[in-house]
């Protein structure tokens, strides 16, 4: 349980297979996989053929939703889940379009989920999709009619190793089951010109030490792994926490002391936040309890709304440009 709480926030964002009988709700395979410009796409080590052209997809993260938007298809985004009480991007609202919400702070149930109707189902992880906590799995999903894409980043086999350049595969991707290949071109080649600015603006400075933590209450989550980790590295960081350490071996985030903290002393400390209060209340946290520790002591302190740090989303993007200025204030 609390590993997921890190997934769905930190690190959150930031940590089965039951036999579906159809009730009559799924679009059939016939409509959907037709075979007509269908895409053939390996996600998570598997290979799949997904649906040409859809038109009814559903998105298990608001973030993937506004992905499809940037890709030029928001009207196709039917429905969002795991808003966390945030408004539906933008993106996807600008032209009188509103996908329905199917839910706040968790995925939605398999009943909710198959009454969409869905041809794609988008994901940040693999953890949408656990029989065992209600959702509907990817087998039944299909057997529904529709196909399921999970982020790169947020695939079993990557959680802890994933990159932010995951993010690219995902663009191209998503191009490419959308019938959208030019509009992911082009904004791969802008995803990839912002990880380069950020390169570029670390270039030939001193990498300050950075501590990714989750708190809540007075319990303190490390990152040590995950595309978490590897946007820090993005950004021109030098991550204190790794996935060589012994805490990291089986998750990408760890409990970790406060002694731990004190000894790591990092120059800068970035966390997860679920929203202003939690910000508050975190940012008062530190002061209190780590006076002396280099980050807090020069106020080096940067909140990255959780969100962001979800697999699959621009938000990635996002939080390596606000680490990489908080990094080098001065360049």
């Amino acid at each position: 349980m609390k590993n997921r709480a890190l997934a769905a926030t930190a690190a959150a964002a930031l940590i089965g297979s039951l036999t579906l009988t159809a009730c009559g709700q799924g679009v059939s395979n016939s409509s959907v996989n037709n075979g007509k410009n269908a895409a053939q796409i390996t996600n998570c080590g598997k290979a799949h053929t997904y649906p040409a052209d859809p038109q009814r997809i559903v998105a298990l993260n608001p973030g993937q939703g506004d992905l499809i938007a940037r890709l030029g298809a928001a009207d196709r985004v039917t429905a969002i889940a795991q808003t966390n009480g945030a408004p539906i991007p933008t993106s996807l609202t600008a032209n009188g379009h509103k996908p329905t919400v199917l839910s706040d702070s968790a995925p939605p149930t398999k009943e909710q989920l198959l009454g969409t109707q869905p041809q794609l189902v988008l994901s940040p992880t693999t953890y949408e999709f656990t029989a065992e906590k209600g959702y509907a799995t990817e087998d039944q999903l299909r057997q529904a009619g529709a196909e399921v894409y999970i982020a790169a980043a947020g695939c079993l086999d990557r959680r802890g190793k994933a990159d932010v350049t995951d993010l690219l595969t995902d663009i191209d991707a998503l191009g490419k089951i959308l019938g959208k290949d030019k509009e992911a071109q082009e904004l791969h080649n802008k995803a990839q010109g912002i990880l380069t600015a950020a390169t570029e603006r670390a270039k030939d400075q001193t990498k300050p030490k950075v501590a990714q933590l989750f708190i809540e209450g007075d319990t303190i989550s490390a990152i040590g792994g995950g595309v978490e980790h590897s946007m820090v590295a993005a950004a021109g960081g030098d991550n204190v926490f790794n996935p060589d350490d012994p805490a990291f071996a089986k998750f990408f985030a760890a409990e970790i002391s406060r002694e731990t903290l004190v000894d790591k002393n990092p120059e800068v400390i970035v966390f997860s936040s679920t929203g202003k209060d939690h910000e508050k209340r975190t940012r008062e946290w530190l002061t209190k309890n780590f006076a002396n520790v280099e980050a807090v002591k020069n106020d080096r302190i940067v909140a990255l709304p959780a969100a962001e740090l979800l697999p699959g989303t621009w938000g990635n993007l996002d939080a390596v440009t606000s680490m990489n200025e908080a990094f080098y204030p001065a360049k």
